[in-house]
């Protein structure tokens, strides 16, 4: 068998008026983002395998202590016993940052 890979990268920015959600003394900031995504598929007759791993990076201009970089991997499979009988499972990993304002 053999497998598809699916690519993808997102790049992007934005403006943030308040960057520590606070009520006073506030602070701005661009924020430059990048999105990597990668997801890997099997195409067998039989059984499926699917690997996925999405990145999440955010760079301030002006206070690059707040940088942070979010990511996370998932992994699928299912394995045919019979015909309408498999057993499948997924399991993932990910590591997040806690926006300030929650």
């Amino acid at each position: 068998g053999s497998f598809q890979f699916f690519p993808a990268l997102f790049v992007g920015g934005y403006y943030d008026s308040n960057i520590y959600a606070t009520d006073t003394n506030e602070q701005d900031d661009i924020v430059w983002k990048v999105n990597p995504v990668a997801t890997l598929l099997s195409n067998w007759g039989r059984h499926a395998l699917a690997l996925t791993t999405i990145g999440d990076a955010n760079y301030y201009t002006d206070n690059d202590d707040e940088n942070h970089i979010n990511g996370a991997v998932q992994v699928e499979g299912r394995y045919d016993i019979a015909a309408r009988t498999y057993l499948a499972g997924n399991a993932g990993y990910q590591r997040t940052t806690e926006p300030r304002s929650n």
